[in-house]
């Protein structure tokens, strides 16, 4: 294999498969990436395939081919080296057991390979086509299971399903409940829901446009110069829409505040506690209703110190006093700025929900509320 390719292409190749590539495996071949040079005859591609077994990632960038051919390469210490040359264009040939590289500006290096006949191969199934879309919404509920580390599978993954000229995608890590709905521009044909692992939430959510297909056993992400696919979980899904429900939550009072104005009072709180955790699973923050608008305050333990805040909002109904862990706040911080959301009280005072309908993207959750708010 001889051809040559531009520096930036193929950095920013390596880096976007390498989001798959586990380095705790103790494989040598998964711990490299796939090269393929195809044969002259065809369009100048090369493609650039990483895989931990249960996902596959490739990427297609333009190269000028000299000489077709397969290899693997070290992605890691490759990068390392891109970024260190000068030049806007690398020169790479297998010779023997090893990969030559050498860069426009001067400088060669070469490093050791293994037989590329031992990389695994992507499931030839057929797949059908469901909906082209860009999934970048589902990053807004990645908090929900991303390091919850619970031990059950179910509490792992993303439930995906199609609901009219939408997907719905739903996830839980047994404390909350995140779903967000978006549309699709093509497709949209009725399937069995799927469940996306947790680990590749991320990735999928920065692949931007691209086609959804499902084949009898993985998930496919694809476009023009990239394809995805991702083995499909076995368990079942939570039961998130009984989670949800208004007609086992009734909902008995609501606010809708600005999330900046939110967000801004309950950085406040972190700074005040000196980011102390007063629960397992965050800082502790109480909502209280004060006049037209809505209270936010902690309290640190060690030195009786308090703060609060009041911001404006619209209520309706009953407000009852609650208290929050911010790791269940902490995805609605992170949205645009202009994003009203809302939060909904039910009558149980067993479920607390927080809406930002713009954005299609809902929490429910359990609080844990004020001694006496009965």
């Amino acid at each position: 294999m001889k051809l040559t390719i531009q520096k930036t292409a193929l950095a920013q190749a390596l880096s976007a498969v390498s989001a798959v590539v586990s380095s705790r495996n103790s494989l040598p071949y998964l711990q490299m990436v796939k090269m393929e040079a195809w044969p002259v005859s065809t369009p100048e591609n090369i493609s650039i395939t990483a895989t931990d077994m249960d996902c596959f990632y490739t990427r297609l960038v333009d190269a000028v081919i000299a000489e077709s051919g397969v290899c693997l390469i070290p992605a890691s210490r490759i990068k390392e080296w891109l970024g260190i040359i000068t030049g806007d264009h690398v020169v790479m040939e297998t010779i023997e057991n090893h990969i030559k590289l050498t860069s426009e500006g001067g400088g060669t290096i070469k490093f050791s390979t293994v037989e590329a006949e031992k990389f695994p191969k992507l499931s030839g199934d057929a797949f059908t086509f469901i909906a082209l879309t860009d999934f970048a919404p589902i990053k807004h509920i990645a908090p929900c299971i991303i390091g919850s580390n619970e031990g059950r599978p179910q509490m792992e993954a993303v439930f995906i399903e199609t609901a009219g000229d939408s997907l719905i995608c739903a996830a839980s890590n047994g404390r909350q409940v995140g779903t967000v709905t978006f549309k699709v521009e093509e497709g949209n044909k009725p399937w069995t829901p799927i469940s996306l692992p947790a680990k590749y939430v991320n990735v999928v959510a920065g692949l931007g446009k691209c086609d959804l297909s499902e084949s009898q056993n993985d998930l496919h992400f694809m476009s023009a110069t990239f394809r995805l696919s991702v083995r499909k979980t076995e368990h079942g899904v939570p039961n998130w829409r009984r989670a949800t429900s208004n007609e086992q939550f009734p909902i008995v009072g609501s606010i809708t505040v600005m999330r900046d104005e939110f967000a801004q009072a309950v950085a406040q709180c972190h700074v005040h506690r000196g980011n102390e955790l007063g629960s397992e699973y965050g800082v502790r923050v109480s909502l209280a209703k004060e006049g037209n608008g809505m209270n936010v305050s902690c309290f640190v333990n060690k030195t009786g110190d308090s703060y609060s805040n009041t911001i404006d909002g619209r209520i309706k109904g009953e407000f009852p006093p609650v208290i929050l862990s911010t790791e269940y706040l902490t995805p609605f911080l992170q949205l645009q700025d202009d994003s009203p959301i809302k939060i909904e009280f039910t009558g149980s005072k067993t479920m607390v929900k927080m809406n930002a309908p713009e954005l299609g993207v809902f929490y429910y959750f359990s609080p844990m509320f004020e001694k006496g708010a009965e």
